[in-house]
């Protein structure tokens, strides 16, 4: 008793709703997954929804999409290849253990036309999104192209124009105006040098490592993630303890769309006492847990030939 079908005939038991004319089984369950998927693991961080979170490292890229939406939070400690780096949210605080300063350097000078124009960067290899090409018109307008992360450019350049990362070479780069002769074409770009990581930023839903990675590693951390929804009568959620749970929540929502909120806060202490219920597994569960401190990873050792007195 703790199915889809079940959750559903409670909740028109609560709300007083036992004809499909009134709430049809449709309508209750996307009550139902709408506090499954959203509400209910912002309510209660339960032990069953923690996951290790794990993708593979590329050589020479250091920054990888994280994906919020089945991913309710993340939280240290973070490995590499099975070693243990530093943790960062705050840019200030990672960028002032691995700083990014950028070189700029000519890349070339103007010939009278648009382009295309080529060069080398020679602090090569430089990182991705971190290269910013500019110039002077013959109208003394200012252009400048910053580099996309795939190895082409955007800004005042026409389609066409490369880079390669790893050579730093530059080619086909073509303005959208006229560059006289002489002109600097100037480069500002982010050199590195390629090693295991040992620290990783995250932020705007973007994991940057430090250093950028040499080889593929395997990138490992917590997380909390979403449940799985409920979609056929027979489904039942992750454990089956949360059906009641499950169906006192749906019953807050739609009491809330009706706006009765008499019956919103008599139910809103039956949800109350169940969600406890359902936390005491996880509560019981880190209890077990040693409260850290800088003994935590200490052994209390006895010696063998220490005599009993």
């Amino acid at each position: 008793m703790a199915t889809l079908a079940d959750i559903r005939s409670k909740v028109r038991r609560i709300t007083k709703s036992p004809s499909p004319n009134q709430l049809t089984d449709a309508q209750i369950d996307s009550y139902v997954n709408t506090f499954y998927l959203y509400d209910f693991p912002e309510h209660l961080r339960l032990i069953n929804l923690k996951e290790t979170y794990r993708f593979v490292t590329q050589s020479d890229i250091d920054q990888y999409n994280f994906t919020p939406n089945t991913i309710i939070s993340i939280e240290p400690p973070i490995y590499i290849g099975g070693m243990e780096i530093q943790f960062f949210q705050s840019r200030q605080q990672f960028f002032s253990v691995y700083p990014e300063i950028a070189t700029n350097e000519i890349l070339t000078t103007g010939s009278g036309i648009a382009g295309p124009y080529s060069g080398n960067i020679t602090a090569a290899p430089v990182k991705r999104n971190r290269v910013l090409i500019s110039t002077i018109d013959n109208t003394g307008n200012s252009l400048s192209a910053q580099d996309n992360g795939a190895g082409t450019f955007t800004g005042n350049v026409l389609a066409g124009s490369t880079i390669n990362y790893t050579t730093g070479a530059i080619a086909a780069l073509t303005w959208s105006a006229i560059i006289a002769n002489g002109t600097d074409i100037r480069v500002q770009s982010v050199s590195y040098e390629a090693a295991r990581p040992q620290g990783a930023l995250f932020y705007n839903d973007v994991i940057q490592l430090s250093p950028v990675p040499n080889q593929a590693y395997q990138f490992e951390m917590n997380c909390y993630v979403t449940p799985t929804s409920l979609v056929n009568a027979i489904d039942e959620p992750e454990l089956r303890e949360w059906w009641q749970l499950l169906s006192y929540g749906t019953s807050l929502k739609i009491f809330e769309d009706r706006l009765d909120m008499e019956s919103f806060a008599k139910v809103q202490i039956l949800f109350d006492q169940a969600k406890n219920l359902v936390e005491r597994r996880t509560l019981k569960q880190i209890s077990l847990n040693r409260t850290a401190t800088i003994y935590t990873d200490e052994f209390n050792y006895v010696s063998p030939y220490r005599s009993n007195q």
